[in-house]
C-alpha cells in the first residue's frame, strides 16, 4: 500500500514537470502558511490529544523554483488517567523546497526538506520527571498550494514532522 501511494505521488509530480508554463512561484516571493495537523505523529499508547498540531512556515523565493525559510510547530498530549500529565512538542527548523512549473498559475506543487530541532517537555506532578526526547529533527515533505486570489489560498503537505498531513491557509506577499 505504501509503495502504491509513493509511486502515485511520484507519477503525479512527473506529469506536473512535463508541462512547462507560467511561473506560479517567483524569485522574491514571500509565502506564509498557517496549518493544522490532521494526523499527529507524537502520540504514544496511553496518550490523547490536548492541543492539535499547529504549524507556521515562512518561505522566500531565492529563484523561480527554489524557496528557503523557517518552520515552527506545536502539539500537546495528555496522559490518560492523569489529569495534569502530558507532553508538549515543539519543532523549530529551516526548510527548503523545489516548486514545479505547471500550466496553472494558481496551483503550486512542491517538494522539500526540513532540518531542525524537536523540543519535548513533560508537564505533571513535580515529584515525577517524565522522559524527554528532544533532539535533531528532519523531514521530507510533498505539498501544494492553490490560490483563490493573487494573495490568498490554501495549502496541504504530506511529510513527517508535527503531523503527517497538514492543511491550512496560505498568504502570498
Amino acid at each position: 500500500m505504501r509503495k502504491l501511494f509513493v509511486s502515485s505521488i511520484l507519477s503525479l509530480l512527473f506529469v506536473f514537470t512535463l508541462s512547462s508554463a507560467q511561473a506560479q512561484y517567483e524569485q522574491g516571493q514571500l509565502d506564509v502558511n498557517l496549518g493544522v495537523g490532521l494526523l499527529p505523529t507524537f502520540f504514544g499508547s496511553g496518550t490523547s490529544q490536548a492541543i492539535p498540531p499547529v504549524g507556521l512556515s515562512v518561505e522566500y523565493g531565492v529563484t523561480d523554483n527554489i524557496s528557503v525559510g523557517g518552520y515552527a510547530a506545536y502539539a500537546s498530549t495528555k496522559i490518560d488517567g492523569f489529569d495534569d500529565w502530558g507532553y508538549n512538542y515543539t519543532i523549530l527548523g529551516a526548510r527548503g523546497a523545489y516548486h514545479f512549473n505547471v500550466n496553472n498559475e494558481r496551483f503550486d506543487p512542491y517538494v522539500g526538506a526540513l532540518l531542525g530541532y524537536n523540543i519535548v517537555s513533560f508537564t505533571g506532578d513535580d515529584d515525577f520527571t517524565g522522559a524527554t526526547a528532544s533532539g535533531f529533527a528532519w523531514s521530507g515533505f510533498l505539498g501544494a498550494r492553490y490560490r483563490f486570489t493573487d494573495n490568498i489560498g490554501v495549502f496541504g503537505e504530506l511529510g513527517y514532522g508535527i503531523s503527517i498531513l497538514q492543511l491550512g491557509l496560505n498568504l502570498k506577499f
